[in-house]
């Protein structure tokens, strides 16, 4: 029990210590087919080496009594170049296993010279090609058995010209050519048999290497799926928390004054003031409803566009016009880089136009207790392109949150009403009408929104 358990432990650091060799090379189990030549390389590096040394014993043991020099010579050699192989890193495996396969060549045709055909030179021919077709590939076998072939042809010829006695001895070019022809045909088919395995083998692998990429690949999308289905679940319970917060405000108002005029009695004066409550109330209550609409249409991806040809300074106007009611007191309303006499034509959505300029600039009086809320049309950089912006010199947005300043419900100022969609449905809007929207902002200072549109929007 104790050598099993011995044995074990050594195998493990055997094992270990190939897997921190392959490791400092950058070889890894998931490089599949190389993995498993590299590690098949030093596995065979070492078991050659502990055979080798088991095998020389005996063999110079019989070389120094019968005084066969030069088979000595060929076992110590053989053996010193495995030990160094096997302890040295000096040399990178590109050179290391070509090397190898040569010495294994040379051992098994010296040995045949040396020993003749009942020696172990034939075992390591064949050794030779079986090596050759796991560490390449199968024309390199093929090639292996091409070299095996040539050595024994050379190999015959020495046995015709009697060059060697240890060929001589118990074989005629006739026996040696039996000989010949029964291992080629072995060594043919144990390479073909093998190269079929491990070609199989590689396919397998390559295909588990796929399918696990395809499984991570669609484990990755399940969790994202997962991961944006818990966010739109949270987005819904925000949306759901802070429409309803942004539904009872505008309602309370409006129905607080509707109250008040119809069980008490108000002098004119008092009247106007509740009804001018009540229609900014309801103004402001259909603007949510608005909005929600909007923000359902862009989920859906049901926004659908209605371009036409029409003039911008026109709707510039009339946001002038229509939007100073609602300008806070104390603020200049201000429209800028507009000729009268100049026609800006373009091909868009106008309603759409409307919606964005209305949500920005509406968005500017909110956030604007003095100063200037100015807005129209600017020079462009981009060639095609029409550039609108929208500037005010309220809080400004602080640099940690512009990036999510068109994100869905972000809102700067908790306390400010609005449901913190107009920038977002704004921001999707320009983006559905080939445009592209940015800010310039400083806390304290102000923000300026710019963003630019087609001049001719192509229709999708």
């Amino acid at each position: 029990m104790n050598f099993r358990k011995e044995f074990k432990e050594l195998i493990n650091k055997i094992e270990v210590s190939i897997e921190n060799k392959l490791g400092k090379r950058g070889i890894l189990e998931k490089d599949g087919m190389l993995y498993i030549r590299e590690k098949l390389f030093l596995v065979s590096l070492l078991f050659l080496t502990v055979i080798g040394i088991l095998a020389y014993i005996p063999s110079a043991i019989i070389a120094l009594h019968e005084k066969r020099w030069m088979l000595l010579f060929i076992d110590t050699s053989a053996l010193m170049v495995m030990i160094v192989f096997i302890i040295s890193d000096l040399l990178p495996a590109k050179v290391r296993k070509p090397l190898l396969l040569v010495v294994i060549q040379l051992l098994g045709t010296l040995l045949l010279i040396s020993l003749g055909p009942l020696s172990t030179g034939l075992i390591w021919l064949i050794a030779f090609s079986v090596i050759t077709t796991i560490f390449y590939t199968y024309k390199q076998a093929f090639i292996s058995i091409l070299i095996n072939l040539f050595t024994l042809v050379i190999l015959g010829i020495f046995i015709k010209e009697k060059f060697f006695d240890t060929l001589i001895t118990d074989y005629t070019i006739g026996r040696w050519m039996v000989v010949s022809i029964n291992f080629l045909m072995i060594n043919l088919l144990i390479v073909s048999s093998l190269s079929y395995f491990i070609h199989d083998l590689e396919r397998s692998l390559t295909r588990e290497k796929d399918l696990q990429q395809k499984l991570r690949k669609k484990s990755e999308r399940l969790i994202d799926a997962k991961v944006k289905a818990e966010e739109s679940d949270q987005l819904k319970s925000a949306f759901l928390a802070n429409i309803s917060h942004e539904f009872r405000t505008p309602m309370n108002a409006i129905i607080g004054f509707t109250e008040i005029m119809l069980y008490t009695s108000t002098d004119e004066e008092k009247r106007k003031r509740y009804l001018e409550n009540i229609q900014k109330s309801s103004e402001q209550l259909l603007q949510i409803i608005h909005n929600t609409i909007e923000y359902s249409k862009i989920e859906m991806g049901t926004i659908k566009l209605h371009n036409v040809k029409f003039q911008i300074n026109e709707i510039l106007y009339t946001l002038l016009e229509q939007l100073k009611y609602l300008c806070p007191p104390g603020i200049s309303y201000v429209l800028e880089g507009v000729h009268p006499t100049r026609k800006n034509y373009i091909y868009a959505d106008r309603e759409r136009l409307m919606q964005i300029l209305l949500n920005l600039i509406t968005n500017a009086f909110k956030f604007t207790d003095n100063g200037k809320v100015s807005f129209g049309l600017m020079e462009s950089a981009h060639k095609g392109y029409y550039k609108f912006f929208v500037k005010d010199t309220g809080i400004g947005i602080r640099k940690e949150r512009q990036k999510d300043i068109f994100t869905r419900f972000h809102k700067e100022d908790d306390f400010k009403n609005g449901t913190g969609l107009g920038l977002s449905i704004s921001a999707t809007l320009i983006v559905h009408m080939g445009g592209r929207i940015w800010l310039e902002s400083e806390s304290g200072i102000g923000t300026t929104f710019y963003f630019i549109l087609p001049i001719n929007m192509i229709e999708e």
